[in-house]
């Protein structure tokens, strides 16, 4: 199945500190990423397609709905963010990395960009640790989580 984005750059740009004015082919690129990334290793892959199809659908469960609208969208919204800082930041072309400057704005030095970049990842993790429990609370709606002991996957990873 080709991948369904659960989210869309207008809604990273909605839930996160992101201003109007960036380019959202900058976000656009790294929400399949991030949810390849850290959303399908967090539910696990059954829940992960059961997720996708009710995208395509248009039709969610009210125990999905609730779990995407509420914890896995904000989760992945934060993590296309962090994801997506470093080219925000910075720019590759034929001259090398550039870092972008105007008469009006100062760039921010690295230590500042780490600081926002790190904070968009400690979001991320707080939605994902709040979708997980609201997984374990309502074990009963969530059939499709199931993560067996030879998984892959044992939960969230914190690094």
């Amino acid at each position: 199945m080709a991948e369904t984005a659960l989210i869309t750059a207008t809604e990273v740009i909605d839930i996160t500190a992101v201003g109007s004015q960036i380019d959202i082919t900058l976000l656009e690129k790294h929400i399949s990423k991030s949810q390849l990334k850290h959303i399908k290793p967090l539910v696990g892959e059954d829940l992960y397609e059961t997720l996708q199809n009710e995208t395509v659908a248009e039709t969610y469960t009210g125990s999905n709905e609730s779990l995407l609208t509420d914890y896995l969208k904000p989760a992945l919204a934060h993590y296309t963010l962090y994801e997506a800082l470093p080219l925000i930041r910075q720019k590759i072309v034929n001259k090398g990395i550039m870092i972008g400057k105007s008469e009006f704005s100062e760039g921010s030095d690295f230590i500042e960009f780490k600081y926002l970049r790190d904070e968009q990842l400690n979001n991320a993790r707080f939605y994902a640790a709040e979708a997980l429990k609201f997984i374990c609370d309502n074990a009963s709606d969530f059939s499709s989580y199931n993560l067996s002991s030879d998984s892959d996957y044992q939960g969230i990873y914190l690094y």
